[in-house]
């Protein structure tokens, strides 16, 4: 676990959005893998959207990644 208290505002920022990028792509894989599993149409579709929602946090991440040159 990093102590953030002794990072740089760059480095503090760096950890935050690689962190949330990880989370956000495990979190989108998990969702993908219950919409392709499931027999119920109704919770397929929810799924996916909440997979499809996914991608749009990971592009806004992506943006915001970019704008602080952030690796």
């Amino acid at each position: 676990m990093t102590n953030y208290s002794s990072l740089s505002d760059k480095d503090f920022l760096t950890a935050f959005f690689k962190k949330a990028s990880v989370r956000e792509k495990h979190r989108r894989a998990k969702f993908l893998a219950l919409s392709e599993n499931i027999t119920d149409r109704r919770l397929k579709n929810l799924f996916a959207d909440f997979a499809a929602g996914c991608d749009k946090h990971l592009i806004l991440l992506k943006i915001e990644m970019d704008n602080l040159n952030i690796k």
